[in-house]
């Protein structure tokens, strides 16, 4: 069995054809990683630093998961990743909007994410819902399970095939 030919396809592709979204995408890191060290400068001595740094860092990690994971083809699955990624990512707006807020995350009383999500008037409600119902929790709707299943045969895949097209899209 070979674990890894999926991800070296997209690599590949990713060396090649599709250089410039490899590079946007590594960029973007790149500049999640200044942030983090933006609040590394300031964090010893300033808690909504800290709290924000880690924010970050943690909104980093999940969004470098669920890249691996596309890189797999396992990009249903990566949805599972995205909607903490999306939480942090909404917790750095509120704590932006209200420094203040820091506390509740220190003292672990934080609103719920949907709450959150309303105080900041968020536009990612449908992305959320969407996630809920097809990626992040079980759930054998056709969307959840149709790439799980050989459209030719009916069988169930014992792996994601590299799929060009389905990881550009993805």
């Amino acid at each position: 069995m070979d674990l890894w030919s999926t991800r070296e396809a997209s690599l590949k592709l990713l060396n090649s054809e599709l250089k410039e979204q490899q590079d946007c995408i590594e960029d973007a890191f790149g500049l999640i990683d200044e942030g983090i060290d933006f609040f590394n400068n300031h964090a010893a001595t300033d808690q909504y630093s800290r709290i924000c740094g880690l924010t970050l860092a943690k909104a980093k990690n999940y969004a470098h998961g669920a890249y691996g994971m596309i890189l797999d083809n396992v990009a249903q699955e990566a949805g599972a990743l995205m909607r903490p990624f999306l939480e942090y990512y909404e917790l750095l707006i509120y704590f932006s909007e209200d420094e203040n807020r820091v506390m509740e995350a220190i003292e672990d009383q934080l609103p719920t994410a949907g709450k959150r999500a309303q105080l900041i008037n968020s536009d990612f409600k449908g992305f959320r819902d969407y996630l809920n119902q097809n990626a992040s929790h079980s759930s054998y709707s056709h969307h959840s399970l149709r790439h799980l299943i050989d459209a030719e045969s009916m069988l169930i895949k014992k792996s994601q095939n590299y799929a060009p097209d389905v990881f550009f899209r993805n």
